[in-house]
């Protein structure tokens, strides 16, 4: 069973899946516009959302995350990665007891058949998937943009700045400090800050198996249900050449 996420991916495309966090806000997007600022990438989509409105989004490069078939959109200063599903580990799910098992096995239908051996299922099918691994590492450049866009955009009410208007004097103080993090600096402080963030976790970060997408199968002959051939034999099939 081939898997239908997509691993890499490094820049949005039109026809793409958005969703807002925290609010869950579900999109696609329809067309996009892409202006280069001093530190980073602004993108402006335009979304058709789940209701069928269509909205404008303005997000900074450094706030897509890519989770294999749709976009996080998040300022938190995380790198989220979902690996490619390792490919003798499967998961079988029993949809009647909610039951679930893990395989080391070369092919979905030979999974199902260790899962039959070990325990009957009552469904005539069950769900199979292979398991994806999920690592979550600190992102440092993320860190620092974040806090150079909210410095920048201090005059709009979604910056924790807001409010706390400068001096003439000051917002030339401001500027010439922005001006300072140039993107040799801030990939070195990103390295460091990553570096020790690697230390902490033994070059890991934190990391788990997720349950990857599933297909339904039989029980009897362990094909997906689309190419089943129990319905047409009643007397049942020898399937370990299917395995």
């Amino acid at each position: 069973m081939e898997s239908r996420l997509e691993f890499e991916k490094s820049v949005p495309e039109v026809g793409d899946i958005v969703v807002g966090v925290p609010h869950r806000q579900h999109g696609e997007i329809m067309s996009m516009e892409v202006s280069q600022q001093i530190h980073f990438k602004l993108y402006s989509l335009e979304c058709k959302m789940q209701d069928g409105e269509v909205r404008t989004m303005l997000v900074p490069d450094f706030h897509f995350h890519w989770l294999g078939d749709h976009w996080i959109l998040s300022s938190k200063p995380y790198e989220i990665t979902v690996e490619s599903p390792l490919s003798l580990d499967w998961f079988v799910t029993d949809p009647e007891s909610q039951t679930t098992q893990s395989f080391v096995a070369p092919t979905a239908a030979a999974a199902v058949a260790m899962s039959m051996n070990q325990n009957k299922s009552s469904s005539d099918s069950v769900c199979v998937g292979k398991l994806n691994s999920i690592s979550v590492k600190i992102d440092g450049g993320k860190i620092l943009r974040q806090l150079l866009v909210d410095l920048d955009k201090r005059h709009h009410p979604v910056s924790p700045f807001h409010g706390l208007d400068c001096t003439e004097g000051g917002r030339a103080q401001l500027t010439a400090q922005m001006m300072f993090f140039h993107p040799e600096k801030i990939s070195r402080f990103s390295r460091a800050v990553e570096k020790a963030f690697n230390d902490l976790t033994a070059g890991h970060g934190f990391w788990w198996m997720m349950e990857g997408r599933t297909d339904l199968h039989c029980v009897e002959c362990y094909r997906q249900i689309a190419s089943c051939v129990c319905p047409n034999d009643s007397n049942g099939n020898d399937a370990s050449h299917l395995i």
